[in-house]
């Protein structure tokens, strides 16, 4: 992050995508932001699909941990 100061000025935009559908995207896009706030940045955050659920992947029984 700090080679952005180095960067053009104007906007930018950063996607961060996650597969699984366990929201880590939308944790990881609240931090970041929360740090370009903390260094002066004026930052936006739209989440696309935080509406869907979760999906949690089953306990494999054989070892005891999830997959």
């Amino acid at each position: 992050m700090d080679n952005a100061a180095t960067l053009p000025a104007g906007p930018r935009c950063i996607a961060i995508g996650c597969a699984g559908g366990r929201h880590r995207a939308s944790g990881l896009t609240e931090l970041l932001a929360r740090e370009l706030r903390a260094r002066g940045r004026q930052v936006d955050v739209e989440h696309l699909h935080v509406h869907l659920p979760r999906i949690l992947k089953a306990a494999d029984t054989s070892t005891g941990t999830s997959a």
